[in-house]
């Protein structure tokens, strides 16, 4: 039988469901709501059987069954066009810069993200292929194109693996900066460490030919990098226009890591780092280069070599090397001819052993005087008073 108050019971369910899936389903997700609908018909079904079982009361219960599940299809869908959107134009944006681990980061986080720009410190990245001219006029332009491809595929895949942004390839050379959109307290630490395996992924790739050039070139090609690295203050967010923009980083502290990177042939070194970079990245090998003039600045940039990782900084031989470089530059900046003579063949010695690329970038240092009279760091000058 009938009740007086069993339509507005059905009704009250009916909206009580409705309310329950539309709010699940919007917040949730629509397999949470699923979930919350499955237990809420199951619920209805017993109680509707109960009261006619037991107190033959007739209750309709597809009523608000039918509701409940009609709403739980506008949700959805109401959810997919409208809140979805927001995560597939993140995806959209940054599919082609970041590493999907990092993705996955940004969609969570997107309500911290700001579209519009923001002046945040970064840690910028920019690498040229040494003597990429010569080798392109012997390439035909589809073997160019592949190299290129595989160069620079290389390059994105160690940059990515330490959740870098890929700001843009520019023919042979490519911009990256760490610390946007998401935070990273060891941004300056990641970018030196891309560029350390960047460096051993060429190397590695050259010798055992990935790189897929001819016979007539490969024999002869020395492939290898220049990279700069500066941490600084920069805006970053959207640059273009309403149809066409890219998401990327403006300001003095991108010139002078892209400065960092020309100063890698002054310096005789591949990987030439800001000071600010290195302050921030302590646990790594670093030798002090003295301060590099560049262009669009009115003083010296106080520049280091990144010479290796943890693991290079902690042997009694780096640390040797260490103390000898610090009075190399001592009796450099007063022109200690004789004693700059002696302690640049001890360098030299132990440097070879650790590195080879490092004999390139002590035989330069003769002739750079200038640039560590008034940059030298801390410890530089602790030498000296002693």
């Amino acid at each position: 039988m009938r009740k007086d108050w069993t339509r507005t019971a059905e009704l009250l369910t009916l909206v009580i469901a409705c309310v329950v899936i539309g709010v699940t389903t919007i917040f949730g997700g629509a397999w949470v709501a699923l979930l919350f609908g499955a237990a809420i018909s199951t619920f209805i079904v017993f109680s509707a059987w109960y009261a006619f079982q037991n107190m033959g009361i007739l209750v309709d219960f597809s009523f608000p069954i039918c509701g409940g599940i009609a709403i739980w299809f506008v949700a959805t869908a109401f959810r997919y066009i409208v809140t979805d959107r927001e995560k597939r134009g993140i995806r959209s944006a940054f599919s082609h810069y970041v590493h999907p681990s990092v993705l996955k980061q940004i969609e969570r986080n997107h309500s911290k993200l700001e579209f519009g720009g923001e002046n945040c410190e970064l840690t910028v990245m920019f690498t040229d292929v040494r003597n990429f001219t010569p080798l392109s006029e012997r390439l035909e332009p589809a073997e160019l194109i592949s190299f290129l491809n595989r160069l620079l595929g290389r390059l994105g895949q160690e940059i990515a693996q330490e959740a870098g942004v890929i700001d843009k390839y520019i023919c042979d050379s490519v911009m990256a900066f760490w610390n946007a959109p998401l935070r990273q307290a060891d941004h300056a630490r990641r970018a030196c460490l891309a560029a350390l395996k960047m460096r051993a992924a060429v190397r590695e790739t050259t010798e055992s030919k990935g790189f897929g050039l001819p016979d007539r070139v490969a024999g002869d090609a020395k492939i290898e990098i220049g990279v700069g690295l500066n941490t600084g203050i920069a805006c970053v967010g959207n640059v273009g226009s309403a149809e066409r923009f890219n998401y990327s980083a403006i300001g003095d502290a991108v010139n002078i890591a892209a400065r960092a990177e020309s100063a890698c042939k002054e310096l005789g070194y591949d990987l030439v780092v800001c000071r600010s970079t290195a302050e921030q990245a302590g646990d790594l090998a670093f030798l002090d280069a003295g301060g590099v003039e560049v262009k669009g600045k009115s003083g010296r940039v106080p520049m280091m070599v990144l010479v290796g990782d943890e693991s290079m900084k902690a042997p009694p031989q780096f640390i040797e090397l260490e103390e000898r470089y610090r009075k190399l530059i001592a009796t450099l900046v007063p022109r200690d001819w004789l004693s700059l003579e002696d302690a640049l063949a001890r360098c030299e010695e132990l440097a070879a052993d650790l590195d080879p690329k490092l004999s390139d970038f002590l035989e330069q240092l003769p002739a750079r005087r200038d640039d560590f009279e008034g940059v030298a760091g801390p410890s530089l000058a602790a030498v000296a008073a002693d």
